[in-house]
């Protein structure tokens, strides 16, 4: 004998909807990170730009007043935006209902995002360029999903 209990249906739309919000939240931070590529910044706060897109020393005659860039698209490309790799290969790790885990698997990946030593020998220290970890606006997303969701179960 079946029985049409509303409360043991709400808690089963409950108990969905939480089973399936993990993955939502992953693909909603890996949307938010690859945007960031977008945005070129993190957090609303701008990249350092990048010595091929600044004018090169001197002018571009004897008389000239223009300054002279690099040419083609090294000129206008964005930050961080050589192949896409990096963009690319941002993905979700892993979703269960205590963590969720958004990463890349790229060696160079912690060089741009924590601003490490790069290069061989002594190398050099490339300049932070944050594109991955929790800032406002995706604290923010998360927390509308999750309404969202649990609202929607209440329906």
């Amino acid at each position: 004998m079946a029985t049409n209990n509303p409360f043991l249906t709400l808690k089963k739309k409950v108990d969905n909807a939480l089973r399936k919000l993990p993955r939502k939240v992953g693909v909603l931070a890996v949307n938010h990170f690859q945007d960031n590529f977008k945005r070129q910044g993190f957090d609303g706060k701008p990249w350092k730009e990048v010595k091929r897109r600044l004018p090169i020393g001197g002018r571009t005659g004897r008389r000239s007043t223009r300054l002279r860039y690099q040419k083609g698209a090294a000129r206008t490309r964005g930050i961080l935006i050589g192949t896409g790799r990096l963009r690319r290969d941002i993905r979700l790790i892993s979703a269960s209902s205590t963590k969720v885990v958004v990463g890349t698997g790229l060696v160079y990946a912690p060089v741009h995002d924590l601003g490490l030593r790069a290069g061989r020998g002594s190398g050099f220290v490339m300049p932070q360029r944050k594109f991955m970890g929790t800032d406002k606006k995706l604290v923010k997303d998360i927390q509308a999903l999750i309404e969202k969701d649990i609202a929607a179960a209440f329906k």
